[in-house]
């Protein structure tokens, strides 16, 4: 807990690290899953990931798509 100069604590957000590249491996192959950006990760963070796991697998092995300007997003693992 931070303290200002009147010993005023200071409300901070939490830091959390997510390990996408780690959590979309985990998943299922077919199974479609919805999930918040607040809950999981910004969808360009997801996006990101995605690619790169594309790309080192030589095929679309995960989709991630949108309907609500990224605040949800569902993430497919073929």
């Amino acid at each position: 807990m931070l303290f200002g100069k009147k010993n005023e604590r200071k409300n901070l957000p939490v830091v959390r690290r997510t390990d996408i590249p780690g959590t979309l491996e985990g998943m299922v192959p077919g199974v479609v899953y919805w999930t918040k950006a607040r809950d999981f990760a910004p969808l360009t963070s997801v996006r990101a990931a995605v690619s790169r796991l594309n790309a080192n697998a030589g095929r679309t092995l995960y989709e991630v798509s949108t309907d609500d300007n990224g605040e949800s997003y569902m993430l497919v693992r073929n």
